[in-house]
């Protein structure tokens, strides 16, 4: 349900057939993304994942933490137009985990319900979390960061609220152009 058209192969009989990036011509990016939900569409059983250490892309990270979530929001604000409904489930599923770890810390810093609420929620987040991030880590031959995912884990509730709400209420800049979502 995601990919990077950094790293996304097909063969050009496919994308005609799928008449390549047409019907989001209005939309700033993700031609990458819409073309895999047309190739879910017509035939899923052709579509793999290639989890190859030859065939992995190297990019470059976010110049800023201003970039970074001009980056996010961008990528927030096309979520809007997916068609395919697991990729819809997994970001609201993100969003309302992050969305109530911030509810229970707000609500348990207002004494209104028991600290261990809030801890036994996040450290479930906590655990879902790192089990993918171990796994991408392990893959990636870089165990060494996982320290900093113990900080991240406490930041990236409030920071994807952050992304959310200024990809539905405000405009994002991307290639020095602004859009609107």
């Amino acid at each position: 349900f995601m990919c990077n058209g950094a790293n996304l192969c097909y063969r050009k009989h496919i994308f005609e057939d799928l008449n390549g990036f047409d019907g989001n011509s209005n939309i700033a990016s993700g031609d990458d993304i819409f073309l895999l939900e047309k190739a879910l569409e017509k035939e899923a059983s052709k579509v793999y994942f290639l989890k190859s250490h030859e065939a992995v892309v190297l990019t470059k990270p976010a110049a800023s933490y201003s970039a970074m979530v001009q980056q996010r929001v961008r990528w927030a604000s096309k979520s809007t137009h997916y068609r395919n409904a697991f990729g819809k489930l997994t970001g609201l599923i993100i969003f309302a985990m992050n969305g109530l770890v911030v509810s229970l810390l707000l609500l348990c810093l207002f004494k209104l319900i028991p600290f261990r609420i809030f801890l036994y929620c996040f450290v479930l987040k906590f655990y879902c979390d790192f089990w993918l991030i171990l796994k991408s880590a392990t893959f990636f031959n870089s165990r060494k960061s996982l320290p900093s995912y113990l900080l991240s884990s406490f930041l990236y509730p409030f920071l994807t609220l952050f992304i959310v709400y200024k990809s539905l209420f405000f405009t994002y800049k991307w290639k020095g152009r602004h859009f609107n979502k």
